[in-house]
Formats: C-alpha cells, sequence, structure tokens
C-alpha cells in the first residue's frame, strides 16, 4: 500500500491549478495563454507520471505551505489524486495541440 498523504495537498493543488486555467482562458489568444498552458500540461504530466511526490504544486504546499500549518490530521490514498493529475494531463494535452 502507497504512503498516505495530507488532504491538504492535492487541495492546495486544485487551487492553483484553477487560478493557472483560469488565467489561460482570461488571456486567450495569446502566446501568454499558451505558455500558461503548456506550463500546467507539464504540470499534471509530472503528477501523473512521476507520482505526486514530483507534481510542482505539490512539492510547493509540502516545501513552504506544510510546515507553517498544524500536522494533518486527515490522510488518503495517493491513487485518486495521481489519476485525476492523468485526466488533467490529457485535457490539457488535447487543448494545448
Amino acid at each position: 500500500m502507497a504512503q498516505q498523504i495530507d488532504v491538504r495537498g492535492p487541495r492546495f493543488g486544485a487551487v492553483i491549478t484553477t487560478a493557472v486555467l483560469a488565467l489561460v482562458l482570461i488571456t486567450a489568444p495569446s502566446t501568454f495563454s499558451t505558455v500558461l498552458l503548456a506550463w500546467q500540461t507539464l504540470a499534471f504530466a509530472l503528477g501523473a507520471f512521476g507520482g505526486l511526490k514530483r507534481q510542482p504544486y505539490g512539492v510547493l504546499f509540502r516545501k513552504v505551505v506544510a510546515p507553517r500549518l498544524a500536522p494533518a490530521s486527515r490522510f488518503e490514498d495517493p491513487q485518486p489524486p495521481t489519476f485525476a493529475q492523468l485526466v488533467g494531463f490529457a485535457f490539457a494535452a488535447v487543448g494545448l495541440a
């Protein structure tokens, strides 16, 4: 069984992802929106294929945010968020194409 993860990490990543994708929609069509979508596609790919430990927003949460919070009291299996990263990657890759 994989190590359990703090439930706040994927939520933090989802907030950043939402902000990035909203900026993509607001600034489209532009080079800036293409760069943002490429960044988000890469972030999804790292989370889906490299694991949540390599997902940039997860790294930011673990290194910067989590140390400032109370210890985690709820944990979850990493497989559902990893699958969500794969689905996000598929949609973002189609959008980028």
